[in-house]
C-alpha cells in the first residue's frame, strides 16, 4: 500500500478512469460486464452473460456473485457446495486436475453496464486455490472462494481480496476518481517506481493524474509549479485571519489559566488565615524583621486563660465532714486523781474514806459499790445513779 501515490512498477497501465460511486460507503463501484473462464473442466465457459454492478472491498475475502453465476462456476470447476458453511469445496482429485489444467478467469470491467471503454483483469487458478481451517473446519479443507449472494440483491455483489490479489487499485480522493489495473508479478520484480498524486490545488492539470498511462509525465509537469503560485488573495487573507484568531485564542487560554492559578493561591491564603487567627502570611514576623507581631493585651481584651483571682472549684476545707450522725457526744468521767478507775468508776459516799466498825451487826446496810461501763450509759442515767448513791450515803450516816 502506498499513501499519496502509487507504485508504477507494480501495474499494467491503462486509460480507463472510474468516477466514485454516489454512495459514500461504496466509492469503488464499477460494472462487471462479463466473466470468462478458460481451460476449465468444461473448456472455455462464459460464466456471466449479463453485466452487474459490483463493489471493490478489501475488507471482504471472497467474491460474491449472483446464484446463477455461482452455478456456472460449480459445473466448470467441479465444485461441491457445503450447505453448513456455505462454501464451495474442492476434493483432492478435482484439485489435482485443475492444477494440471491451470485455468484462468477473466473479469471484463467497464464504467457502463454494456459497451464503453473496458479493461480485463485475469485471475489464474492459483488465486482461487485456498484452504479453510479452524474454526470453519477442524482440518485444512480445499475450497473455492466464491459466495452466493441473494437473488436480485445487487448490494451483495462484491469483489473482495481474492480479486485484489491480481488487481492494482489507485484512488484519488481529491478528484473523486479511481483506476483498476492488472497487477504485475515478475521474477525478479522491477525496481520500485513511486509516483505521487499531485493535489489539484497546486494548479490545473493538463490531464487526469489517475490516468496510469501518462501519470508520470503529468506528475513531472505539475511538480515544477510552486504551491504559493496557486494561492489567491482571498486564500492568503483567510490564512492570515485564521492565524490571528488562533493566536488570540492561545493568549486568552493562557490568561484564563493564569487567573485561575491566582484565585487558587488567594483561596489557599484565606484558608490558612482562618485556621490560625493570630497569624497572617502577609504580616508574619521573621527573625530579621524588628517589628513584633503579638496578640494584643489589656483589660478590655478577652483573655483565653483562667483568671488567677477566680474562686477555685474545690471542696471547702471548713465544711463539716458528712459522717454517721450521733445523737449526743459520749460523756466520759474525769480520769484525774479522784480515785476513779480507767474503765470502771467507784462512787464513794463521802470524800474521805470511811471504815466500818468491826462488830456491826450483820443487818446494818453496807455501802454499795457499783461498777459501770460509762460507754453504755447516757448522761441522764449517770446523773441519776450518782444522785441515788449520794442519798443512800446520807441516810447511812
Amino acid at each position: 500500500m502506498v499513501l499519496g501515490g502509487y507504485d508504477k512498477s507494480r501495474l499494467v497501465s491503462n486509460d480507463i478512469v472510474f468516477p466514485f460511486g454516489p454512495n459514500d460507503s461504496r466509492y469503488f463501484s464499477l460494472n462487471v460486464q462479463n466473466i470468462l473462464a478458460t481451460d476449465t473442466l468444461s473448456g472455455t465457459v462464459t460464466l456471466l452473460k449479463q453485466g452487474i454492478l459490483s463493489f471493490i472491498d478489501s475488507t471482504v475475502p471472497h467474491i460474491w456473485l449472483p446464484p446463477e453465476v455461482c452455478d456456472q462456476f460449480e459445473r466448470a470447476f467441479g465444485l461441491i457446495y457445503d450447505d453448513n458453511t456455505e462454501l464451495y469445496l474442492v476434493n483432492n482429485t478435482i484439485r489435482s486436475r485443475l492444477l494440471e489444467l491451470n485455468p484462468s478467469v477473466t473479469f471484463k470491467l467497464g464504467a457502463q453496464n454494456v459497451g464503453g471503454q473496458t479493461l480485463n483483469i485475469v485471475l489464474p487458478y492459483a488465486a482461487f486455490d485456498l484452504q479453510a481451517t479452524h474454526p470453519i473446519y477442524e482440518n485444512s479443507t480445499n475450497y473455492f472462494p466464491i459466495r452466493r449472494a441473494k437473488k436480485d440483491d445487487s448490494t451483495q455483489y462484491v469483489l473482495g481480496r481474492t480479486f485484489l490479489q491480481e488487481a492494482y487499485l489507485v484512488s484519488d480522493y481529491e478528484r473523486s476518481t479511481f483506476t483498476v489495473s492488472q497487477a504485475r508479478f515478475e521474477n525478479p520484480m522491477p525496481q520500485q517506481e513511486i509516483v505521487p498524486i499531485i493535489s489539484p490545488s497546486y494548479g490545473n492539470l493538463t490531464s487526469n493524474s489517475t490516468d496510469t498511462s501518462n501519470a508520470n509525465s503529468t506528475t513531472t509537469e505539475n511538480s515544477a509549479k510552486k504551491p504559493s503560485e496557486s494561492l489567491t488573495g482571498g486564500e492568503k487573507a483567510g490564512i492570515g485571519i485564521g492565524a490571528a484568531i488562533s493566536a488570540i485564542l492561545i493568549l486568552a487560554l493562557m490568561f484564563l489559566i493564569h487567573k485561575r492559578g491566582q484565585r487558587r493561591l488567594r483561596a489557599a491564603k484565606t484558608t490558612s488565615n482562618e485556621a490560625e487567627p493570630g497569624l497572617s502570611h502577609e504580616n508574619a514576623a521573621e527573625l530579621e524583621n524588628p517589628e513584633r507581631h503579638e496578640a494584643p493585651g489589656g483589660e478590655d481584651v478577652m483573655k483565653f486563660e483562667m483568671e488567677a483571682k477566680e474562686e477555685h472549684h474545690e471542696m471547702q476545707g471548713e465544711e463539716e465532714l458528712h459522717e454517721m450522725y450521733t445523737p449526743q457526744k459520749v460523756a466520759e468521767l474525769d480520769s484525774g486523781n479522784d480515785g476513779f478507775g480507767e474503765r470502771g468508776y467507784f462512787y464513794p459516799i463521802n470524800q474521805e474514806p470511811v471504815e466500818l466498825p468491826a462488830h456491826e451487826p450483820d443487818d446494818k446496810p453496807s455501802v454499795p459499790t457499783i461498777m459501770v461501763d460509762p460507754g453504755t450509759l447516757s448522761n441522764s442515767t449517770v446523773a441519776s445513779l450518782l444522785q441515788r448513791s449520794a442519798s443512800r450515803g446520807n441516810d447511812t450516816s
